[in-house]
């Protein structure tokens, strides 16, 4: 009897083509939640985000903040360019903007705006960086 990680390579192996395509691809970062900055003293808290693509559309990014959190969980859809821009300048305007932590190169800030607020999230450029350069291997380059 085969390994059921074996099995499951198997299962995949044989669904045709069109449903592999909608395989979604995952990487768990772990995120700072910017919780109040003020001269000097920064006051943070941890989480976690599940970011995903599929296969069809690695335009798009998933991201789901504190996935194991259930009914608490949220969910945002990002820009897949809007993310790879910036994480090397600022970039995007109105609900989601992205930058380069300023003071630390390896940071990048993800802000999120809702009519009943705003939440500032620091998280690895490095991480989401090799996260973004496997949504281009998966689609074979720019889906422009």
């Amino acid at each position: 009897m085969s390994a059921p990680h074996e099995a499951i390579a198997d299962t995949v192996a044989q669904r045709p083509a069109k449903i592999r395509r909608r395989v979604r691809r995952a990487r768990l970062l772990a995120v700072a939640l910017v919780a109040s900055e003020t001269p000097g003293k920064t006051v943070t808290a941890g989480m976690r985000v599940r970011m995903s693509w599929t296969d069809d559309d690695p335009n798009v990014v998933t991201a789901v903040f504190n996935p194991d959190r259930g009914d608490a969980a949220v969910v945002w859809l990002l820009g897949r360019d809007l993310l790879v821009a910036g994480c090397d300048a600022p970039a995007g305007l109105g609900d989601v903007s992205v930058l380069p932590d300023p003071g630390r190169s390896w940071l990048v800030e993800l802000v999120l705006s809702t009519d009943s607020g705003r939440a500032c999230l620091r998280l690895s450029g490095t991480h989401l960086r090799a996260f973004l350069r496997r949504t281009y291997e998966v689609s074979g380059g720019d889906q422009r």
